[in-house]
């Protein structure tokens, strides 16, 4: 996976606008949607306020783009360096074994079926795919034109344009393809460690092709969601689709130039008559009918909506469940509480038992001593007076002891409240624990200690224990993790830092091939002009040499006296020009060699910069794998009590 460079990532987001009316892809959703593109707005709008079918770039462009899609990616934003930086999106991790032989094979099966599909397709690869070993790593070329037909699937007439290793990974972003597909993955197509993915995005693709031949457009488009026997009947057109049929035709003949469309409204009228009063065209009966669904419809409306009525005696069912419930703990809590009061007043009742027993004794006692005494009236006043006080004590007594019962209801009440709370914190602090592998205690993070709180109530033990050693220790985990994730966190700044370098010296790298290039241009030219101008000079020679026999045929007409001079001068002449012309020959080799001899210069020279960066890329994506299988663990936010 590569890493987006510097100037990726400091450029404003903006995914590129396509033709308008883009449909959603066939792929599966991977992240969020953080920011999506808009309908280009150069599209002209037509009749009833539709976006034009027409496509909203300019009229001059020269190559074909597919349909637009949304664009799903995150938002690439400027980096901002801090030691507390956190990406803002997790990229997903592909779980096919697309290195395994048997897997490669068997996509590479489910291709061959597509390719094969068309039979005037299958003529034209048999050539070059006639096996499954020659798949396993095919030329760039055969790679583009597999591509090629089986995206026509889904783009009609697409042509691969100059610069496959730009459009292939934009094409497969565009189709929401879940993975990253890298530009330098295009340079080595059928290289061992490049191929697998390159085979697994063109097997994703194979599917997503099968799926869309699969779907019919118009069960999409007019889909009535009646039963499919319906389709026997006059009516198996539907009402949207004869709309759309209108639409369509009055959009052609705008484009045309047309403004009005009586005959087209007058066909769409004498089709939904049709369609609704059938061919006899039953008037009264639709209009009684009419009559009657309007007086049903009015009683519908002036009747209460029965959803919100509804929807309120849920609610109230709801809350009523929810206090019975609550409720239900309330009383099971109280009934434990009054079966132990239950039992304390059991050994109550038998205690005032025993105290009966021995009261009725002393009372026997004490009216056998009444039977053989003799009582004034004063007395029986007195004793009379001090019953009279001992029964309103005892009233006041047993309403004191009411409001006590009351008073303790009620704190039992606050007691258990206090309790379920304290038991559901206790609940999430042990699966939080379990969760950060500190529960048991031979668990990962735990190191020996019993991280678990367990609720004993009525006992100081567990208080004690999380005090003393479960609040230190976790006090200690806390420390460590943070010093761990400041730790990692530095590591990250030092690799991002050193990416940083090693892309700006690939950067350098590229410059100065881009130099030596334009030298090697500049070279080229000049060993053409200098062929240019020694073809000119021997082409010059020749002509003279040919003046020069004409001379010497003159000469030989007009006298037999200058006949040997002449052929001196000749002889001398075809000398010299013979001289001339090893001369130039030699000179000819000479810059020959010279050609040969920079060329094969310049192209090591440029060898070996592609070999260096290569090496320099490799060691960018390594420091880039680890640096992302770098895992931050998650800070231990404890609430201290």
């Amino acid at each position: 996976m590569m890493r987006p460079s510097v100037s990726s990532r400091r450029s404003s987001a903006g995914g590129r606008q396509s033709s308008a009316g883009g449909r959603a892809s066939l792929a599966p959703m991977r992240i969020k949607q953080d920011n999506v593109t808009n309908i280009g707005r150069g599209g002209r709008t037509s009749v009833g306020g539709r976006q034009s079918f027409g496509s909203a770039n300019s009229a001059g462009s020269s190559r074909k783009r597919p349909v637009s899609r949304f664009r799903m990616g995150p938002p690439t934003t400027s980096r901002r360096s801090s030691a507390s930086s956190i990406r803002g999106h997790e990229v997903l991790k592909d779980t096919r074994p697309l290195k395994d032989k048997s897997f490669m094979h068997q996509e590479i099966r489910d291709i061959m079926q597509l390719l094969l599909f068309v039979y005037s397709f299958s003529k034209t690869i048999t050539v070059h795919t006639q096996s499954l070993t020659d798949m396993m790593s095919p030329t760039t070329k055969d790679f583009l034109r597999v591509f090629e037909f089986i995206y026509s699937f889904l783009h009609p007439n697409y042509k691969m344009p100059a610069k496959h290793e730009e459009e292939i990974p934009q094409i497969f972003k565009n189709l929401r393809y879940p993975f990253t597909m890298s530009k330098t993955a295009m340079f080595s197509l059928g290289s061992p460690h490049t191929w697998p993915h390159i085979l697994g995005a063109l097997h994703w693709l194979t599917d997503t092709v099968k799926y869309a031949l699969q779907v019919d457009i118009n069960q999409l488009l007019f889909c009535t969601g009646g039963p499919p026997e319906d389709a026997e009947n006059f009516q198996e057109v539907s009402d949207i689709e004869v709309f759309f049929n209108f639409l369509e035709k009055t959009y052609s003949e705008f484009l045309e130039g047309s403004d009005t469309y009586q005959d087209l409204e007058q066909e769409l009228e004498e089709t939904l008559k049709q369609k609704t009063l059938g061919m006899a065209g039953d008037l009264e009966q639709l209009c009684l009918e009419e009559k009657m669904l309007t007086m049903e419809l009015q009683q519908l409306e002036q009747e209460p909506n029965q959803l919100v009525s509804a929807c309120e005696r849920l609610e109230m069912v709801k809350n009523d469940n929810n206090k019975f419930d609550k409720f239900l703990k309330d009383l099971d809590n109280h009934k434990r509480s009054q079966e132990q009061k239950y039992q304390d007043l059991e050994l109550q009742v038998q205690q005032k038992e025993l105290e009966l027993g021995q009261l009725e004794q002393e009372n026997c006692h004490l009216e056998h001593q009444l039977a053989n005494q003799e009582l004034s009236s004063v007395d029986v006043q007195r004793i009379q007076t001090e019953a009279r006080m001992l029964n309103s004590a005892i009233d006041q007594v047993e309403r004191e002891n009411q409001m006590v019962d009351q008073e303790i209801w009620d704190e039992e009440r606050k007691i258990a409240k206090s309790q379920e709370e304290l038991e559901k914190k206790v609940a999430e602090y042990n699966s939080l624990a379990r969760k950060l592998k500190l529960i048991p205690s031979d668990a990962e993070n735990a190191k020996g200690i019993d991280f678990e709180l367990r609720l004993t109530f009525g006992n100081q033990a567990s208080m004690s224990d999380f005090m003393n050693t479960i609040k230190p220790a976790l006090q200690q985990l806390k420390r460590d993790a943070n010093e761990k994730i400041h730790e990692i966190n530095n590591q990250r700044l030092l690799e991002e830092e050193r990416l940083d370098q090693m892309t700006e010296i690939v950067e350098n790298k590229e410059t100065c091939v881009s130099k030596l290039e334009s030298n090697v241009q500049t070279l080229e030219k000049d060993i053409t002009d200098f062929k240019e101008k020694s073809k000119r000079e021997a082409d010059s020679l020749t002509g003279k040499l040919a003046e020069l026999e004409a001379r010497l045929k003159m000469m030989i007409a007009q006298g037999d006296g200058d006949v040997q001079k002449a052929q001196e001068n000749l002889e001398s002449m075809r000398e010299s020009n013979e001289y001339r012309l090893a001369e130039m020959a030699k000179e000819k080799k000479d810059y020959q060699q010279f050609l040969l001899k920079a060329c094969t210069t310049v192209l090591e020279h440029k060898t070996l910069l592609q070999e260096h960066f290569q090496n320099l890329v490799q060691r960018g994506l390594e420091h880039l794998e680890k640096t992302q299988k770098t895992e931050l663990p998650t800070s231990f936010n404890i609430q201290e009590s």
